[in-house]
């Protein structure tokens, strides 16, 4: 009867490592996009607008991995062109028909602010190119809380 249960129970260990290893993630690897503004503009509070650009680089990073049902989850770092700033990312994304429609968040900290930002993009399927556009809050130590909204193109490229 003893060598029954241990039995049972190593089976049932091992079933078990089967079903864990089944739902494991898929990891892709990391994933870079280059980040092209197109326009980027800014508003105190109170509606007072700051600034606007029409021109800024950035680096996305991401660590990719699609888990049960076929739902993507990333992990990552998005960075100025220059490197001067990095943000930790994190998000996720759904294929839907042709195209991949991703939401990210980051935060952090620059050289003279304090932000944060929601991106919304889609991309094509085929070559993960697309359309991107954020909104989010900064705030630097000589004025009032800003608004910024910005738009422009991810472009996939080889990861630096």
């Amino acid at each position: 009867m003893r060598g029954h249960r241990s039995l049972s129970l190593l089976v049932g260990l091992i079933l078990l490592g089967a079903i864990a290893e089944s739902r494991a993630d898929v990891y892709y690897g990391d994933l870079c996009w280059q980040l092209n503004n197109a326009t980027d503009i800014s508003w105190q509070a109170g509606g007072v607008q700051t600034s606007q650009s029409t021109s800024g680089q950035a680096i996305l990073r991401l660590g990719t991995y699609q888990k049960e049902g076929g739902h993507f989850v990333f992990y990552g770092k998005v960075s100025s062109a220059d490197s001067a700033t990095v943000a930790p990312v994190h998000g996720n994304a759904e294929v839907q028909g042709d195209s991949v429609l991703m939401t990210l968040t980051y935060s952090g900290t620059g050289s003279t602010d304090k932000f944060n930002d929601i991106v919304n993009a889609v991309l094509n399927a085929q070559t993960l190119n697309g359309t991107f556009a954020q909104i989010g809050t900064h705030y630097n130590n000589s004025g009032p809380l800003g608004i910024h909204y910005g738009d422009g193109t991810m472009t996939r490229i080889t990861c630096p």
